[in-house]
């Protein structure tokens, strides 16, 4: 029996490829990641909106780390589908 084609329970290959979805489980965990992350990035951005003056520079920081986040998210996943 082939091994390296052999799944195990949880659908994975034992070479990291997910049979379901057909990428690597470091490119399926970069992209839901920053899928989360962009979410986040939107209701942060609507949430500052939202604000008067008082805690919008909380919002504000949080979305320039968000960003920065994205960014990162961004390189990775690039160098991985590579």
């Amino acid at each position: 029996m082939d091994t390296s084609s052999k799944q195990s329970q949880s659908g994975q290959s034992q070479s990291g490829q997910s049979g379901r979805t057909g990428v690597s489980d470091e490119a399926y965990d970069l992209m839901t990641t920053l899928s989360n992350k962009l979410q986040e990035l939107w209701r942060v951005e609507k949430f500052a909106q939202d604000q008067q003056r008082g805690s919008r520079h909380v919002w504000e920081s949080i979305r320039q780390h968000d960003q920065q986040d994205v960014q990162a998210l961004l390189q990775e996943l690039k160098k991985t589908l590579q």
